[in-house]
């Protein structure tokens, strides 16, 4: 019966955060939708290519920025090294060394 009710509030959860993304992206493409009518009217003449070309570009920039930034990460960073610590502190222990 907990295991239901559990399941049930993970769920309710689940479905939760799965609405806040879509409605946070959608919100977000709305938002650079104004941006590039609103410069496009402004500054191109009433052409949306070139602001939409800019923001992709942006977008692309960030991509590769955050891309840079893992991979910088990841040499500097070993992989689970708690748990490998751990399986090495339990491997001395099941298997000592004999005198």
């Amino acid at each position: 019966m907990e295991a239901g009710q559990a399941a049930s509030y993970f769920g309710r959860v689940a479905v939760a955060v799965g609405v806040i993304v879509v409605a946070g992206g959608l919100g977000y493409l709305a938002g650079w939708g104004v941006v590039i009518v609103w410069s496009a009217r402004r500054w191109a003449g009433g052409d949306v290519l070139p602001p939409l070309a800019v923001m992709a570009g942006l977008h692309v920039l960030a991509a590769l920025m955050a891309a840079w930034w893992l991979a910088a990460r990841r040499r500097h960073q070993e992989l689970f090294a708690a748990t490998r610590a751990e399986f090495a502190e339990d491997r001395s222990w099941l298997h000592p060394k004999n005198p």
